[in-house]
């Protein structure tokens, strides 16, 4: 086995050559490894693939188990990939952010349609919206009270 002094430099300057993957097994010795073995094995890829990771290097990072779930709960909500994300970020890509006043006064609108009282004018026939705890809705429930209004299962008893 032949012994090679090498900087790092220069291995990683071997690692990051083009289609070549590098095994390299070295004893650090301060300024410089002492290499026992280096191992290249050439590996075929095509010169369009070694423009597009050229041109489109990797990204990526490290987060605690906290920040990574947090992440993948906000990429879910948003319906985005982690780069569309990141593009965003960085103002490449614009994210269709549901828009706070709209997304209030879709759940208003759908609340009032669920649980608004109403009834019909007798004379033209027209809606009339019952406010909360307004004096129309105290009434319809004194009327309900004194003509004995009731639960369908509790008048049976």
């Amino acid at each position: 086995m032949v012994n090679y002094k090498v900087s790092v430099r220069a291995i990683a300057r071997a690692i990051d050559r083009g289609n070549y993957k590098v095994s390299v097994r070295a004893i650090d010795r301060g300024n410089y490894k002492e290499v026992k073995e280096i191992v290249a094995k050439a590996t075929h890829k095509p010169p369009s693939r070694v423009r597009y990771e050229q041109s489109h290097p990797t990204v990526s990072c490290r987060l605690d188990k906290d920040e990574y779930d947090l992440l993948k709960q906000r990429l879910e909500d948003l319906g985005v990939s982690f780069a569309a994300f990141v593009k965003d970020s960085l103002g490449l890509l614009q994210i269709k952010m549901p828009d706070i006043d709209e997304a209030r006064g879709e759940g208003y609108n759908q609340a009032v349609e669920d649980y608004q009282i109403w009834y019909y004018c007798a004379v033209c026939r027209k809606r009339i919206d019952i406010k909360p705890n307004s004096d129309s809705h105290k009434a319809i429930i004194g009327y309900m009270k004194d003509k004995g209004w009731a639960h369908a299962s509790c008048q049976r008893h």
